[in-house]
């Protein structure tokens, strides 16, 4: 006889709800975090910098606004209308001790204030507080620099229409952006009308970033940049602070002859002939017209089925590029070096889709330029963060962060005379915020 089976139905149990939980959060992991910002030196350095700004009676004094925009942020808060989401969650409540937090209507009003003179130089200072704890030990620093464009849908001010590969023909804005490479924070940032020239200020900007990086007399520097630093008052300005560079050249006309005198002279070394692409290696030394002296030239081919130059170019399939600058090392260990630059590209892209920098805020430039300002401070805090207290040997991206260790459920619960954040029992993050408050406890009170 044939036994027949049954497969048993997927149980769904019908659970009744009820809205009677008080004091929860969805963010039980930002209490280790908050208290992580302050003691990096933050609450204090917000509170001289802008603790006059407002009269002494206000309900709400601006570092405190600023702090509160700085925790939505860290939190994954994109645009200033959905704090709504936050006027009264309990833990951030409890934590500044409020019974109601600023509104987005405040907030507005109060990132406007960055229009007036100085008042974004102010906050800047304030991120210096955290690179110059961090970066103190460091002797030597890699800054890549790089650049980005936000379109926008609406009539901000400063925007303008300029190169828009994403969308063609819109207004945007194009701002500057400097990293430093070993431990992946910002080390500064400039918001520019769309019109702007990738070169255009990017000796200042350069220069102001490496001002914010702490004993940097002593420091040695490196420079790493694509074709768009590709400008002669730029080297010189390396060359005489003594600041090593490896930047992209644009290969004009006048470079391409002198590629293809090395190409038929034989000129070119294969790097790992065993690669599914091998490399090809060259140098020269080379002086372009605008120029004020010979440089060296790093030159490198590949062939590239997929993405090709053009047969304009070389019969041959090879896609070519070249590299400026003042070191001596071997070819292909400028490659390398100059190859770690990606790293750059994924920090823009994870500021742009975590934190929402281009997400703007306003139709003031100054309120953009603030707002910017506070994002990237954010992904600075969140970077020290997993490095320092969390002790993550591998950098994750900031909402990998946000659903491991802040997405959290838990309860506020009044004993003793005292506030007690209840988390849930056997939760798999336990361990990591276990390092963070062992970290906290060295710091101090």
């Amino acid at each position: 006889m044939r036994a027949w089976h049954t497969t048993p139905a997927i149980a769904n149990r019908k659970i009744p709800e009820t809205f009677t939980l008080r004091r929860a959060t969805r963010y039980g992991g930002f209490n280790a975090l908050s208290d992580f910002v302050t003691a990096q030196g933050i609450d204090r350095a917000l509170t001289d910098a802008f603790g006059r700004a407002k009269a002494p009676g206000a309900t709400y004094r601006l570092p405190e606004t600023l702090r509160h925009l700085l925790d939505g942020s860290l939190l994954g808060v994109e645009r200033v209308w959905h704090f709504t989401e936050l006027e009264q969650e309990p833990l951030r409540c409890v934590k500044r001790d409020r019974d109601r937090l600023p509104d987005h209507t405040l907030l507005y009003r109060e990132l406007g204030r960055f229009e007036a003179p100085g008042m974004r130089s102010r906050l800047r200072a304030v991120g210096e507080t955290l690179l110059g704890r961090a970066l103190a030990d460091q002797p030597r620093s890699t800054l890549d620099c790089d650049s980005t464009v936000e379109t926008v849908y609406g009539e901000q001010a400063g925007a303008r229409r300029g190169p828009n590969p994403p969308k063609r023909g819109r207004a945007s804005y194009h701002p500057l952006l400097c990293r430093e490479r070993k431990s992946g924070l910002m080390v500064h940032r400039q918001l520019r009308p769309g019109d702007t020239g990738s070169a255009t200020g990017a000796v200042p900007f350069l220069r102001q970033a490496v001002a914010r990086l702490p004993h940097r007399r002593r420091r040695t520097v490196l420079i790493r940049a694509d074709r768009g630093f590709d400008v002669e008052a730029l080297y010189a300005r390396c060359e005489r602070r003594g600041w090593h560079y490896v930047i992209t050249l644009r290969v004009t006309a006048d470079r391409a002859s002198r590629i293809w005198a090395h190409a038929a002279h034989g000129r070119w070394r294969v790097v790992d002939a065993e690669a599914t692409t091998p490399i090809e290696v060259a140098e020269l030394r080379f002086r372009r017209g605008c120029w004020s002296r010979v440089r060296r030239v790093v030159l490198t081919r590949r062939r590239d089925a997929e993405d090709p130059q053009g047969h304009l170019w070389d019969a041959a399939g090879y896609n070519y590029a070249a590299y400026v600058t003042d070191g001596d090392w071997a070819p292909e260990d400028v490659v390398a070096f100059y190859d770690k630059r990606a790293d750059m590209e994924k920090a823009i892209h994870e500021l742009q889709e975590d934190f929402g920098i281009d997400r703007i805020s306003s139709s003031a430039f100054g309120a953009n330029a603030a707002d910017l300002e506070l994002k990237v401070l954010a992904f600075n805090v969140l970077v020290l963060y997993q490095r320092q207290a969390l002790s993550w040997s591998v950098l994750q991206r900031a909402k990998t962060l946000r659903r491991r260790v802040l997405a959290l459920a838990g309860q506020l619960i009044r004993t003793a005379g005292r506030w007690v954040l209840k988390r849930a029992e056997g939760w798999a993050g336990h361990a990591d915020l276990g390092r963070a408050r062992q970290h906290l406890a060295t710091l101090g009170p």
